[in-house]
């Protein structure tokens, strides 16, 4: 029913605007439009359009912002209506239209503000609809109105504590966009393009190298301010993380220098945020510099979603990849170790990096097992980046990936979910041997697998060395992450009709989640000395209670000297992959 009144509604309004003579001198009799429009929708867009201008003059009513609501709920993914309504408004007056709602919304009417941010909602669709065909006219056009709109100061009533706070039209933008989905890839893409390009040309007054474009004397982040995208390269990053393939275009360094320049160029330090102490300064004075709790939000939402091709937020599994995919990775390890970042991972990347590494378990396992000649290469190596039957593989010096597992660990709930995929991937490997293997398959699979556990028990040895944690808690955090791996699906599908005798899976995930617990545990009691590090081992106990449940499940018994030939025969080289990992992450620093 509802839908039959908006319909009438719009031709009411078509109806009034042809009756309506705007050219007594075009030919036509009694006052009739002889320039009226074929599609009722540019007539609602006009409508819109006049109410938009009251609204930002501040004379709209209720009823007014009513209409308007009615007018985007119906019209916004109509392409003639949003062209029309915003060739209208120009850039500029759209922006002011979406900063005029965040203010009713938060601040000035709240009892209303469901309404304005329906409003606000069907405004963002209207920008996503326009925006469609990036070669249009319209979208041309719009796009270098944007341009110039978007470095303008706007006054943002209630926004800031400090009295003469103005933000900068791409500010107001991306909240404005924050609000909708659909936008084209081109229209993201081209949109933090002009972003970069409007930051990186920014002359600061006096040439004071900590002012900022987006420089604003308040924080943005959180529940109550998070909504405001104070920076507007990461909020469209974000927004672009709904698209991985669009992603993974952006940070292609193959195809161009934006992860170069997120990574490396951008100082995320300066170029966000500055709020003056104590509040309610003016913006007259010297800034106190900080970062929002949410800065590298959405840059870290992109590169999850660039490197593995699914939506970011949580834990993938592995594979298989594309060869830009794993490109991006590539490029962020190196870049992030080049600059000495890799050990203290930027705020905002340390959760996306867990969730990334994860998807590469298969890659990151034979780079420490050193099993094959792509993945057995210098330390210190950039790598290299290959596709083969199972999609694109990984390669990068040992020491650079174990930097940034390192950064991971300092949250120790998410390495520890990287560690739980790593044994995971040895229990897959393992379960694949075939039954009819040789002594040398079984041998080296074993081996290596011990090599690959001893490299990740290496950096959590590392933490032993940090007094910045409380160990004992560390160690409860890192568990908690290994039991949400292997309380998971098993990320490898492994193939079990291998296996001559029982399953593997459920007796190995009872062993880690019962005994390598109070082990882990204990273990983050002991002093901070290299001696102790050294004797930190538990991984080796996880790797040698594996390695009997698969004897055992291959119906050779956990204690037959079959068995204790292969747990002995990983001993040393799991010592090989832990200590020359602890001493090289040492030694970076």
């Amino acid at each position: 029913m509802k839908d039959v009144e908006d319909a009438d509604k719009g031709v009411e309004i078509a109806f009034q605007a042809v009756v309506t003579d705007s050219d007594m001198g075009d030919g036509t009799i009694g006052g009739f439009n002889g320039r009226a429009q074929g599609d009722i929708e540019k007539y609602e867009a006009h409508e819109a359009e006049d109410i938009a201008r009251r609204v930002n003059a501040g004379e709209a009513s209720q009823r007014d912002y009513r209409e308007l609501q009615r007018l985007l709920g119906g019209n916004s993914g109509d392409k003639a209506f949003s062209q029309t309504l915003l060739d209208g408004l120009g850039a500029r007056g759209t922006l002011q239209l979406s900063n005029s709602l965040d203010s009713l919304a938060h601040y000035d009417d709240k009892q209303h503000g469901s309404r304005y941010l329906d409003i606000q909602k069907g405004l963002a669709t209207t920008l996503a609809t326009a925006t469609k065909d990036p070669h249009s006219d319209f979208y041309q056009g719009f796009r270098a109105d944007l341009r110039k709109a978007g470095t303008e100061q706007f006054k943002v009533d209630g926004l800031s504590s400090v009295p003469d706070e103005k933000v900068r039209g791409y500010q107001s933008l991306v909240t404005l966009m924050q609000h909708g989905h659909g936008y084209d890839g081109q229209f993201l893409k081209d949109t933090a393009d002009d972003i970069r390009h409007a930051e990186e040309s920014y002359t600061p007054r006096g040439g004071n190298p900590t002012e900022s474009l987006w420089g604003l004397r308040d924080r943005f982040s959180g529940e109550d301010r998070g909504w405001f995208a104070n920076d507007p390269l990461d909020g469209v990053l974000g927004l672009m993380s709904h698209d991985p393939k669009v992603s993974t275009e952006y940070l292609d360094p193959a195809r161009n220098d934006n992860l170069r320049y997120l990574l490396h160029g951008r100082n995320w330090d300066t170029v966000v945020d500055h709020y003056a102490t104590p509040p309610g300064g003016t913006t007259v004075g010297i800034p106190v510099l900080a970062e929002d709790g949410d800065v590298r939000k959405g840059f870290g939402a992109a590169l999850e979603a660039a490197t593995t091709g699914e939506a970011p937020g949580g834990y993938h599994a592995a594979g298989p990849h594309t060869e830009p995919q794993a490109r991006i990775l590539q490029h962020t390890i190196n870049t992030l170790y080049t600059d000495k970042h890799a050990q203290e991972l930027p705020k905002g990347l340390v959760t996306p990096m867990a969730h990334i590494l994860t998807s590469y378990t298969p890659d990151t396992h034979e780079t420490y097992a050193e099993s094959s000649s792509k993945y057995d290469i210098d330390w210190d190596s950039e790598g290299s980046v290959w596709s083969d039957k199972d999609g694109a593989h990984l390669a990068v010096g040992h020491q650079r990936l174990a930097a940034v597992m390192r950064g991971v660990a300092n949250d120790p709930e998410a390495f520890g979910h990287l560690y739980g995929a790593e044994q995971q991937y040895t229990h897959h490997v393992l379960e694949t041997i075939p039954a009819d293997a040789g002594d040398k398959t079984i041998r080296d699979r074993i081996v290596e697998s011990s090599r690959a556990m001893g490299a990740y028990d290496g950096i959590r040895s590392d933490i032993i060395y940090d007094e910045r944690f409380e160990k004992t808690q560390w160690a409860a955090d890192f568990n908690h992450g290994i039991g949400t791996a292997l309380g998971t699906a098993l990320l490898f599908n492994p193939v079990k009709d291998l296996s001559p005798v029982g399953d593997l899976t459920n007796k190995a995930i009872d062993v880690w989640a019962y005994e390598s617990n109070k082990e882990h545990t204990a273990e983050a009691n002991l002093a901070a000395t290299e001696q102790n590090a050294k004797t930190y081992d538990a991984g080796q106990h996880d790797v040698e209670k594996l390695v009997r449940a698969w004897a055992d499940s291959r119906g050779h018994g956990i204690d037959s000297d079959w068995t204790k030939y292969y747990v002995h025969a990983g001993q040393n080289d799991y010592e090989h992959g832990r200590d020359r990992t602890l001493s090289t992450l040492r030694a970076d620093r």
